[in-house]
């Protein structure tokens, strides 16, 4: 009696335990992200249900994320990131970076931190790249501001300045806010913006027109920008002897203003609170292209560079609020 239950214990338990991997591996999906060329053939997955991520793909979350970041989105930030685990992104701290990378001998004239992520978060992924015939290997390494960390870093910004207007001006020719972008090269995404105050208050009152004197115009400008860096290191096919070929730099900012007051047609102060809030994401040409890095890198001709340089804000009258340039450090060791 003791035996035959003793058999029916170990079927039964013999019966859940192999059923649990099944179970498992019904409800996990794996990720490999792969060069866009690669999905141009019409292969979307391998033969064992593992699915290709393209690298447009994950540049697109890397945009949505920092966007989040500069919105105070944290939500959507952290959804995001946790996409960007489950396709295989990994975060690592500098220093081991520097090991994985090769980079490891560290400049005597460098004196920040090495073992800390504290205000850059840093994170790698790898791809292949067929080039002229050949395959080559692709680690890319990007850079981030810490969202942990709130105050002004490497790659974050933030500020606040109130202006004035200096004279009386009709509605319509008065500039409340303008965003520039400057770039080495070129720019892929993002354009200048421009807005007068007219459009943010006409509806003020009855009677207010494009020809309205206004004066005493106080506005109050707070803005961030957050700065992404990506670096392509490329090797030879299974030699694991990675060199960096090429850097890029974006930039994604955030403009708030309030206009708590204004005279319109010479009439005593108007109490009118106000607020509004622009955002642009400036990428510049051949951002993060694999192409750019390993055809420097087959020609030994440097490294690649294509960056945003600037993004300079203008408020009340064109005067300046900031300049918001961008640090487009030359290494992951200097973004931190």
């Amino acid at each position: 009696m003791f035996k035959k239950k003793l058999c029916l214990f170990l079927a039964v338990f013999l019966l859940f335990s192999l059923s649990i991997p099944a179970l498992a591996s019904s409800s996990y999906q794996s990720y490999t992200i792969v060069e866009d060329e690669m999905m141009l053939s019409g292969v979307s997955s391998l033969s064992n249900g593992e699915k290709f991520v393209p690298v447009s793909e994950v540049q697109l979350l890397f945009d949505q994320r920092s966007s989040a970041l500069i919105s105070g989105d944290m939500k959507t930030y952290n959804e995001i990131t946790d996409r960007l685990r489950n396709y295989g992104v990994r975060e690592i701290s500098l220093d081991e970076l520097l090991r994985l990378t090769g980079d490891d001998s560290i400049p005597t004239t460098y004196s920040g931190e090495i073992s800390s992520t504290k205000y850059t978060r840093f994170e790698y992924y790898y791809t292949t790249y067929s080039y002229a015939g050949k395959t080559y290997d692709i680690m890319r390494v990007l850079a981030t501001p810490n969202p942990a960390y709130t105050g002004n870093s490497v790659l974050y910004h933030t500020g606040t300045v109130t202006k004035y207007n200096r004279k009386n001006a009709a509605l319509i020719a008065v500039d409340l806010l303008g965003i520039g972008i400057t770039s080495t090269i070129g720019i892929k995404k993002g354009g200048a913006i421009a807005l007068p105050l007219y459009d943010v208050v006409s509806t003020i009152g009855n009677g207010l027109s494009t020809t309205s004197k206004v004066s005493n115009v106080t506005a109050t400008y707070t803005w961030n920008l957050a700065e992404d860096c990506s670096w392509i290191y490329v090797s030879k096919h299974n030699e694991n002897n990675y060199k960096i070929a090429a850097r890029y730099h974006k930039g994604s900012m955030g403009v708030g203003v309030v206009i708590p007051k204004l005279v319109v047609n010479g009439m005593n102060s108007t109490a009118y609170v106000k607020t509004i809030n622009r955002q642009v994401t400036a990428i510049p040409t051949n951002y993060d292209s694999t192409y750019q890095a390993v055809r420097a890198f087959v020609a030994g001709t440097g490294v690649y560079q294509s960056s945003i340089t600037s993004l300079p804000v203008t408020g009340v009258e064109c005067q300046t609020v900031t300049t918001a340039v961008l640090s487009n450090p030359e290494h992951p060791l200097y973004a931190q």
